[in-house]
Protein backbone atom coordinates (compact mmCIF):
# COMPACT_ATOMS: atom_id res chain seq x y z
CA UNK A 1 0.00 0.00 0.00
CA UNK A 2 2.94 2.36 0.77
CA UNK A 3 4.03 4.58 3.87
CA UNK A 4 1.84 6.85 5.32
CA UNK A 5 3.10 10.41 6.21
CA UNK A 6 2.21 13.70 7.91
CA UNK A 7 3.69 17.27 6.66
CA UNK A 8 2.94 20.83 7.49
CA UNK A 9 0.24 22.31 4.69
CA UNK A 10 -1.17 25.86 4.29
CA UNK A 11 -4.38 26.94 3.23
CA UNK A 12 -3.38 26.52 -0.60
CA UNK A 13 -2.94 22.92 -0.18
CA UNK A 14 -6.70 22.16 0.60
CA UNK A 15 -9.43 21.65 -1.98
CA UNK A 16 -12.49 23.74 -2.42
CA UNK A 17 -14.81 21.61 0.37
CA UNK A 18 -11.86 21.63 3.17
CA UNK A 19 -11.56 25.34 2.83
CA UNK A 20 -15.10 25.13 3.54
CA UNK A 21 -14.31 23.05 6.56
CA UNK A 22 -11.31 25.11 7.50
CA UNK A 23 -13.26 28.00 7.41
CA UNK A 24 -16.36 26.32 9.61
CA UNK A 25 -13.83 24.46 12.36
CA UNK A 26 -10.19 26.02 12.06
CA UNK A 27 -9.10 29.38 13.44
CA UNK A 28 -6.14 31.25 11.34
CA UNK A 29 -3.68 30.34 13.95
CA UNK A 30 -4.28 26.53 13.52
CA UNK A 31 -1.32 24.37 11.94
CA UNK A 32 -2.60 22.49 8.87
CA UNK A 33 -1.31 18.93 8.63
CA UNK A 34 -1.29 17.52 5.21
CA UNK A 35 -2.36 13.27 5.12
CA UNK A 36 -0.64 11.62 2.76
CA UNK A 37 0.57 8.42 1.10
CA UNK A 38 3.69 7.97 0.29
CA UNK A 39 4.74 5.41 -2.68
CA UNK A 40 6.94 4.45 -5.08
CA UNK A 41 7.14 6.07 -8.67
CA UNK A 42 5.24 3.41 -11.01
CA UNK A 43 7.52 5.12 -14.07
CA UNK A 44 11.32 4.13 -11.54
CA UNK A 45 13.82 6.91 -10.75
CA UNK A 46 13.80 5.78 -7.26
CA UNK A 47 11.24 8.67 -6.09
CA UNK A 48 8.49 8.48 -4.10
CA UNK A 49 4.97 9.91 -4.57
CA UNK A 50 3.00 11.59 -1.79
CA UNK A 51 -0.64 11.29 -2.58
CA UNK A 52 -2.50 14.19 -0.10
CA UNK A 53 -5.99 12.06 1.36
CA UNK A 54 -7.03 14.59 3.73
CA UNK A 55 -5.72 17.05 6.43
CA UNK A 56 -5.91 17.68 10.27
CA UNK A 57 -6.23 20.93 11.82
CA UNK A 58 -3.81 21.41 15.03
CA UNK A 59 -4.10 24.88 17.32
CA UNK A 60 -1.82 26.12 19.10
CA UNK A 61 -1.91 24.17 22.61
CA UNK A 62 -1.57 20.88 20.46
CA UNK A 63 -5.35 19.78 20.27
CA UNK A 64 -6.46 18.01 17.48
CA UNK A 65 -9.43 19.85 16.51
CA UNK A 66 -10.44 18.41 13.38
CA UNK A 67 -9.62 16.13 10.42
CA UNK A 68 -10.69 15.00 7.31
CA UNK A 69 -10.32 11.78 4.96
CA UNK A 70 -11.63 12.35 1.56
CA UNK A 71 -14.75 10.39 0.41
CA UNK A 72 -12.77 7.99 -1.53
CA UNK A 73 -10.18 6.53 0.29
CA UNK A 74 -12.32 6.60 3.45
CA UNK A 75 -12.96 2.46 4.00
CA UNK A 76 -9.22 2.01 3.48
CA UNK A 77 -7.77 2.33 6.83
CA UNK A 78 -5.61 5.70 6.44
CA UNK A 79 -6.81 7.54 9.70
CA UNK A 80 -5.95 4.46 11.64
CA UNK A 81 -2.44 4.23 10.25
CA UNK A 82 -1.79 8.16 9.88
CA UNK A 83 -2.89 8.89 13.25
CA UNK A 84 -0.16 7.91 15.11
CA UNK A 85 1.99 9.33 13.09
CA UNK A 86 0.28 12.62 13.32
CA UNK A 87 0.27 12.29 17.29
CA UNK A 88 3.67 12.14 17.40
CA UNK A 89 4.77 14.90 14.52
CA UNK A 90 2.20 17.52 15.93
CA UNK A 91 2.92 16.76 19.33
CA UNK A 92 -0.79 16.07 20.44
CA UNK A 93 -1.73 16.15 23.79
CA UNK A 94 -5.13 15.66 23.53
CA UNK A 95 -8.15 15.56 20.95
CA UNK A 96 -10.98 18.06 21.19
CA UNK A 97 -14.09 17.42 18.41
CA UNK A 98 -17.35 18.27 19.95
CA UNK A 99 -19.82 16.15 17.27
CA UNK A 100 -22.64 18.84 17.90
CA UNK A 101 -20.39 20.52 15.48
CA UNK A 102 -20.17 18.24 12.85
CA UNK A 103 -22.68 18.88 10.21
CA UNK A 104 -23.24 16.02 7.20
Amino acid sequence: MGNVCVSRGQIDDLNFYEKLRFEQFGDPTDAIWNLELEVENPWGGGQRIAYRFGFALVDSDCILRFYRVQNHVRKMGLWTAVEPVLREKAKIRSVVIRQRDLKP
